[in-house]
Order: C-alpha cells, then sequence, then structure tokens
C-alpha cells in the first residue's frame, strides 16, 4: 500500500527516483522532472552533483519564491536557499576531503614494517637486501619515516640510494621526501638522490 502511495506521489508531483552507487550501497534519489526533461542519471563527480543542486536552487527562487504572498515569506525563502547553497559548498568541500582518504594509500603497518625490516637487517649480502625489499615493495606503501630506517640498514650512500630506487614510487607520504637526503653523506650522493626523488 506504502508503494502505491509513494508512485501515485511521484505522479503526481512530477518526481522521478534515480538510484546513485555510492561506496555505501544504492541511494534512491528524488529528481523533479517537470521542466522540459526528465533526468535519467546524476553525474557521478560530487562538483556536477553541486552544479546540479545550485541550477535546482536558481530554478526554485526564480520561478516559485516570486510567486509566495508576502515580502517576508520571499525573503525568508530566499535566506533559505542560501543557506541550503552554502551548506551544498561545505559538503562539497568535505566529500574531497573523504575522497583524498579513500584514494591516498597507506604505508605498511609498524608490525608488518618490523618484520620486513628485521629481515633485511640480518642479511649481510647487500644484493640480497635489496632482492628483499624488491619484492615487498610490489603489494606495500611505505612512509618517510619507514625508508629512512631501511636506508640505515645500508652502509654506503650508493647502496641507499638503490634502496630508495626501489621504494620511491612506493612512498605514501609524498611531502616528506626532502627528510631522506639527510640520509645520504657525499654532496654527490645528495644531489643525485634530489633528483631521484624529483623524478
Amino acid at each position: 500500500m506504502l508503494k502505491i502511495l509513494l508512485f501515485l506521489l511521484t505522479v503526481q508531483t512530477g518526481i522521478d527516483t534515480v538510484i546513485v552507487k555510492t561506496i555505501k550501497g544504492e541511494v534512491p534519489v528524488r529528481v523533479f522532472s517537470d521542466r522540459g526533461k526528465t533526468l535519467k542519471s546524476l553525474p557521478e563527480d560530487p562538483e556536477l552533483i553541486t552544479k546540479l543542486i545550485k541550477e535546482d536552487l536558481r530554478i526554485l527562487q526564480k520561478d516559485y519564491i516570486s510567486r509566495l504572498p508576502g515580502e517576508h515569506s520571499r525573503r525568508n525563502a530566499t535566506a533559505l536557499i542560501f543557506e541550503i547553497e552554502d551548506l551544498v559548498n561545505v559538503l562539497y568541500l568535505y566529500s574531497l576531503e573523504l575522497e583524498e582518504q579513500y584514494t591516498q594509500p597507506k604505508p605498511m603497518t609498524e608490525e608488518s614494517f618490523q618484520k620486513l625490516l628485521e629481515q633485511v637487517q640480518r642479511e649481510w649480502n647487500t644484493q640480497n637486501k635489496l632482492a628483499i625489499l624488491e619484492v615487498a615493495a610490489i603489494n606495500n606503501y611505505f612512509s618517510t619515516d619507514q625508508i629512512v630506517r631501511i636506508m640505515r640498514s645500508f652502509y654506503s650512500d650508493d647502496d641507499k640510494i638503490e634502496a630508495v630506487k626501489i621504494t620511491v614510487k612506493k612512498i605514501a607520504d609524498r611531502e616528506n621526501l626532502y627528510l631522506l637526503l639527510n640520509e645520504v653523506t657525499f654532496s654527490r650522493s645528495k644531489e643525485e638522490l634530489r633528483k631521484l626523488l624529483q623524478n
């Protein structure tokens, strides 16, 4: 019975329902279909959805609020539209932060990294150390601090730079890459490492 009532309400008010897929599952969104075209789907881009909401608010303000009786009612309705628009802007900024959190790779857990570090340190042969690191870098990301600790497992600047070459594309917090420059001794090594980190 409830579904029938909802269907009747949809038909009478010019509302269609679009299903939007999100990371939390499918969400039904009611869309206004009485403007010469029916919206068949919603864009997946938060910026485009924000733009669509603002367009709807403009239609509401231009075509409907102007018909309200009384200046006081029109002013209050307009103020609410401005508030909704500002809140939509805030939500959009939050969505960007969430997207960054979901897409930014996470470094190895401390427990997993400690096991890797111990395995690297147990090896005396440099090529064996680097081979272990190569395998670990296939499916893992590292923090800059973790790479610093790995570099300290090698003795020469050249070997430290080789370790960075293996892992540089898998460093999660790239804003801290400059810290690696302190782990080599000679000016030539610092310059080589700097160029490596810039690429």
